[in-house]
């Protein structure tokens, strides 16, 4: 035979040859399985951690509690609130005693949001806040001095309290919520544009305090059957109580501006 020739294996060491190989492959996929988890293991996100001066916890019971003192911060740019991973399974939120802000949309469409507590030090809820959540009750603290555009746009509540220290409701706060019964706090000076656009409110006081109600404040609330306007009242911009039922209508002697259809749709 001419060139190279085969060297053969002798038999007794073939098969030492193959266990080997066999004892290597098991190994390697030990390694890489440990490599996996512990690779999973770290990725997962967390149940809780710190916010600025807050801390935040979710319970894997549905339930998403703020707490600590101060200010809820926004998060950086081009990040997301720590807790934005449990979006759909949150149910419960509790917004501790010592909180003293809901920064923009904090909680923006967790859609699965039923029960909302708000702790006594919270003073302001900042733009869309809650907008898109499930929520069919809410109670205000007396804290609680503004509340933002969109805040809580397109909820379930049928009943509200505004408290006596809010001055301030932004456009659209409670967008197309089915509200039916409203009051209105002491202090309240100025109800935004749209801020309660086809609501199911049948009679309402506008209290001595208000003096503006925005562009389409209540318009399409077609339940307006009742409508009283506070003493200080100056401005009541366009189409502000478009297509209720009101009949009749006091206008307050300070009124010094009346919008384009702001009644237009009166009987």
């Amino acid at each position: 035979m001419t060139g190279r020739q085969r060297a053969d294996v002798p038999k007794g060491k073939s098969g030492l040859i193959l266990k080997t190989a066999a004892v290597a492959i098991v190994a390697l996929l030990a390694v890489v399985c440990m490599v996996y988890l512990n690779t999973d293991s770290s990725s997962a996100e967390p149940d809780g951690g710190e916010f600025g001066d807050l801390t935040w916890t979710f319970d894997g019971d549905h339930t998403l509690t703020i707490a600590g003192s101060g200010e809820m911060p926004d998060p950086q740019p081009g990040e997301s609130f720590p807790w934005a991973y449990y979006q759909g399974d949150v149910t419960t939120l509790v917004i501790g005693n010592g909180v003293t802000s809901v920064a923009d949309y904090a909680f923006y469409y967790f859609y699965n949001l039923t029960d909302l507590t708000l702790g006594d030090s919270v003073r302001t809820i900042g733009e869309g806040a809650f907008e898109y959540t499930a929520l069919t009750s809410l109670t205000l603290p007396d804290s609680l001095v503004s509340i933002g555009e969109d805040a809580f746009f397109e909820i379930g509540i049928t009943a509200l309290v505004i408290p006596n220290n809010v001055t301030s409701i932004g456009k659209a706060a409670f967008y197309a919520s089915p509200i039916a019964t409203l009051t209105l706090g002491s202090s309240l000076e100025t109800i935004d544009e749209r801020a309660f656009y086809g609501t199911s409110i049948v009679n309402l006081v506008i209290p001595d305090s208000v003096t503006s109600i925005g562009k389409e404040a209540f318009v399409y609330s077609t339940e307006l059957e009742t409508l009283t306007l506070g003493s200080s009242l100056e401005t009541i911009d366009d189409r502000a109580f478009y297509g209720s039922k009101i009949t009749a209508l006091v206008i307050p002697d300070r009124v010094t501006s009346i919008g384009k259809e702001a009644f237009e749709n009166l009987p």
